[in-house]
């Protein structure tokens, strides 16, 4: 009787701390991830990008899809997918610099800086030809208008404003405000959670095992009953997250709730694949428990 008094308590902290450490590493290892943030969250969010801004300009509903593709025709995916890069490379390389944690995040913006300049002559030339309703309009419709200036002048022009409106370095807080420590943290996290996660899982499993300890049948039992629990805890927090976004959908415009919807993906598919494995190893540990007590 104290056995299982002792067991249920172990039970009931490896069905709470389980499903938090497990959600928490899933965010943290894709989204503090580089190379994973540059191959897989960047390409993804390409057109989402573009329809946000698009939407940002559209004076009209029937403009923000005409906008979109004049975006994406103008600023190719390997232009994106190098300037987004850019930042996120800097970001990373701030977060590998060892400095005081009261200090602001300065990010690095000369090779995005160098990068515009060198894409301008290709932006110029994809830029598309504004219709002839277009011509009069006083707001910029992603097109050249026939009175566009000669291309060299206008990339001497932009080239001018980049210089100007795009900083050598962006700073995230402000000089005193301790921003830097919550992500080197995160960052610093990342290296150890996984670990963490692992061995906190192996331990508690093994302490419900030891409490337990005898017959066979009802530690498989137990171990099996703790990772379907843990699968069902898992089910229905990634039901509910899946949710959200239709949720969200009468309060967030389409194009933010697109991109919304597509971050939101990566960590769910991560916790998804975690479900089903424990799952489907729980359910097996305690259908062999059962099968092991039928043949005594």
């Amino acid at each position: 009787m104290i056995r299982k008094i002792f067991a249920s308590l172990t039970l009931f902290v490896f069905l709470i701390v389980m499903p938090s450490l497990l959600i928490v590493e899933s965010i943290i290892v894709t989204f503090f991830n580089e190379s994973f943030v540059k191959e897989k969250v960047i390409p993804e969010t390409f057109v989402p990008v573009a329809d946000f801004y698009a939407q940002q300009f559209a004076q009209e509903p029937s403009d923000a899809a005409l906008f979109s593709q004049r975006i994406q025709q103008t600023f190719p995916r390997d232009v994106y997918h190098r300037l987004m890069g850019d930042v996120v490379t800097a970001f990373f390389q701030t977060l590998g610099h060892k400095t005081a944690s009261g200090q602001p995040i300065v990010l690095d913006l000369t090779v995005l800086r160098a990068d515009l300049k060198e894409i301008l002559p290709q932006v110029v030339k994809n830029l598309p030809t504004c219709n002839i309703s277009e011509e009069k309009s006083e707001s910029f419709r992603f097109c050249k208008p026939k009175n566009f200036p000669p291309e060299k002048n206008f990339e001497a022009t932009a080239a001018s404003m980049i210089e100007k409106e795009i900083p050598r370095t962006f700073t995230l807080g402000k000089e005193g405000e301790p921003l830097r420590k919550p992500f080197y943290g995160l960052a610093a996290a990342k290296r150890y959670l996984t670990i963490f996660t692992s061995g906190t899982f192996v331990i508690l499993l093994g302490i419900l095992g030891l409490i337990i300890w005898r017959p066979l049948t009802s530690v498989l039992k137990w171990l099996g009953s703790a990772l379907m629990g843990l699968t069902l805890i898992l089910g229905v927090f990634v039901a509910s997250l899946h949710r959200l976004p239709e949720l969200l959908n009468m309060e967030m415009p389409k194009n933010q709730l697109a991109l919304f919807t597509l971050l939101l993906d990566y960590p769910l598919w991560k916790l998804e694949l975690w479900a089903i494995f424990l799952g489907l190893l729980g359910l097996i540990l305690f259908l062999f428990g059962i099968l092991i007590k039928s043949q005594k």
